[in-house]
């Protein structure tokens, strides 16, 4: 994922493509369209610190929502599973380790058939989105999915991680040291384009990760939580500045913020879907979109519950599309949310 979403047909084990391209065409063969969501409240299994969400289609197990999180009074990891797009959830039956300290915002990647997560220093695996195990202690650091490659930031350090499996990784030399956050992929050229943010700018990749190259500087020096890539331009959302975006139409190389909207918010997900950019708020009530990156018009509706969202994923039907997000809810009270656009 990410900087492009990830679609399948419901029931498939065809995967639709990462292109928008591809996604558009067929969308439009299936008599398809996006609209803004409608949501409506789903029940997690249990009040837990909800924090990212994921869509893919693995062997066996079909289409499935994960969800992960944290467990506030131990600091477990916890899990859960979707197998009716959002409607109902299931608590996974893996017992995380209290070294684990709760899934990490961000920390979660569908691709190559496989779930990859972040769970504190270690990174875990799930072939069924069902049982997960581990892959061994990585990094800390945001992951992302694009072109048949993952890649984890990997904070304080001038390095990033490189994988295709989720089980095995490679250290990759990044220009400079810093504390890299935020990972974006964007469909650009043969191989793709890769962002890495730190508090301050970022780095580029245009050869799957490989190689990394100095990108622009930020115009406030803040942690990005999230990037997409569409229409020509990279769109990024941070936790702090929280009135404004920030935006590239020059892949990477020079950045400008640009104003969102009002009262202020933290916007945690950004996503590009058919043409359009879409952002969720942390207040679970404030979702905006854009073509441009520029100019942000409120959503025709919102995630109707007062929970803290966190992130979201999104999936293709035979009669529409399924939107999924989760949220933190605050005093460990937590609602999963669902919506069909």
């Amino acid at each position: 994922m990410h900087g492009v979403v990830h679609f399948w047909y419901a029931g498939s084990h065809k995967r639709i493509g990462c292109d928008m391209t591809g996604v558009q065409q067929a969308l439009l063969m299936a008599g398809q369209s996006w609209i803004d969501p409608t949501w409506a409240q789903a029940t997690a299994p249990a009040a837990r610190r909800w924090r990212v969400a994921s869509f893919g289609n693995v062997v066996g197990t079909g289409d499935v929502f994960i969800g992960g999180g944290v467990n506030s009074v131990t600091g477990n990891a916890v899990a859960m599973y979707s197998l009716d797009y959002g409607q109902t959830w299931t608590a996974s039956p893996t017992v995380f380790s209290t070294s684990g300290n709760g899934f990490g915002l961000f920390k979660v990647a569908f691709g190559n058939g496989v779930f990859v997560a972040g769970i504190g220093l270690e990174i875990f695996v799930s072939s069924d989105g069902v049982n997960w195990s581990s892959a061994g202690f990585v990094a800390d650091g945001h992951i992302e999915f694009g072109n048949g490659v993952f890649i984890l930031a990997k904070q304080n350090a001038n390095v990033c991680r490189r994988s295709t499996t989720g089980g095995a990784w490679g250290t990759i030399p990044l220009p400079s040291s810093d504390t890299w956050n935020g990972v974006g992929f964007g469909n650009t050229g043969s191989n793709g384009t890769w962002v890495i943010f730190s508090n301050t700018g970022c780095v580029i990749s245009t050869d799957g990760g490989l190689n990394w190259s100095s990108g622009g500087a930020l115009p406030f020096p803040t942690n990005v939580n999230s990037a997409a890539y569409g229409n020509g331009v990279w769109v990024a959302s941070a936790n702090q500045n929280d009135t404004v975006v920030y935006r590239s139409s020059t892949n990477g190389a020079s950045w400008a913020s640009h104003f969102v909207t009002s009262p202020t918010t933290v916007w945690q997900r950004v996503r590009f879907i058919n043409g359009t950019f879409y952002m969720m708020s942390n207040g679970g009530a404030r979702n905006v979109k854009s073509t441009d990156g520029i100019t942000w018009t409120p959503c025709n509706s919102t995630v109707n519950t007062p929970s803290f969202s966190m992130d979201y994923d999104v999936c293709a039907l035979p009669t529409g599309v399924r939107y999924v997000a989760v949220g933190n809810g605050g005093s460990n009270t937590t609602v999963t949310n669902y919506g069909i656009g």
